[in-house]
């Protein structure tokens, strides 16, 4: 039984293969076209043993059938067919689409030198003042994207400066010591945020994202700090450059898994420090 399951497949196989290469349809096609009496014999009214007789009538047997309708000239149709026929159509195409090239040149040269109708020059216009009206409204954008850039530069500059200032005072009234307990606390506040990676403006950020749920928008969270949103943006990129925060288009900001835990233990760590100066 796989015996014949296998010749069954390998038949089919073959006949696929033969069917399905050009030269075999083509010489199939050109065949029935030069024979196409034999199917009128075969479809016209008369008896079967009429029509037997017109089919030997049709193709006798002799060297010129052959080389005729039966054989030779199908052959030669196909194979003119699948060999000659693309190179001829390669020539055809190409001179058929340089003449299309040459005719458009020529209408575009005649319409080139065509004087423009008065409705024509009206929309010419209009199109340039529309384009004209967006550059504007475009650079207008862009130099106060610039001016509000230059404006946070200059209060990040400034609060830089002023911070320097503030940390080269030294203190000159001796008061009295703190406890040892207060000491300990307040070298616990120091540790705090000296060893976590989130500065001050970096860390307010930070807690204000972890009390929402969802991401929120860079409006939304420059409106809570009361900051300028580009300055807030900017701290934003540098929290995403270090995994802290994470961008989701059309939605907003949020907190990193390292970015929520490093909040979560530097919240936990400052209730431990409010604890202890209490």
């Amino acid at each position: 039984m796989d015996t014949l399951k296998d010749m069954w497949a390998s038949l089919v196989a073959g006949v696929q293969e033969r069917t399905t290469n050009p030269l075999t349809f083509s010489f199939i096609a050109s065949w029935c076209l030069w024979n196409y009496k034999f199917f009128f014999i075969l479809a016209g009214d008369g008896s079967t043993t009429q029509r037997l007789t017109a089919v030997d009538a049709l193709y006798p047997s002799d060297l010129t059938t052959y080389l005729g309708h039966a054989l030779g000239a199908p052959l030669l149709t196909a194979v003119a067919y699948v060999f000659l026929y693309p190179s001829l159509s390669a020539v055809v195409i190409e001179r058929y689409r340089k003449k299309q090239v040459a005719i458009a040149n020529a209408v575009r040269e005649i319409e080139g030198k065509r004087l423009l109708t008065v409705d024509e020059s009206r929309q010419q216009t209009r199109l340039h003042e529309t384009e004209r009206v967006a550059w504007q409204e475009r650079e207008s954008t862009l130099v106060a994207q610039l001016q509000a850039t230059r404006e946070a530069l200059s209060a990040a500059e400034r609060q830089a400066s002023d911070a320097g200032k503030v940390s080269s005072i030294q203190p000159t009234d001796q008061g009295p010591k703190p406890s040892t307990a207060d000491a300990n606390a307040l070298d616990m506040v120091d540790a705090v945020f000296t060893s976590n990676p989130l500065d001050n403006l970096n860390t307010t950020i930070a807690k204000n994202l972890s009390q929402y749920i969802g991401p929120i928008s860079l409006d939304v969270l420059a409106s809570n700090l009361k900051i300028n949103p580009l300055v807030v943006k900017s701290q934003l990129q540098a929290m995403a450059d270090d995994n802290l925060v994470t961008h989701e288009i059309h939605r907003g900001w949020s907190l990193t898994p390292e970015g929520e835990k490093l909040t979560l233990d530097l919240l936990r760590n400052s209730e431990t420090v409010s604890s202890r100066l209490l």
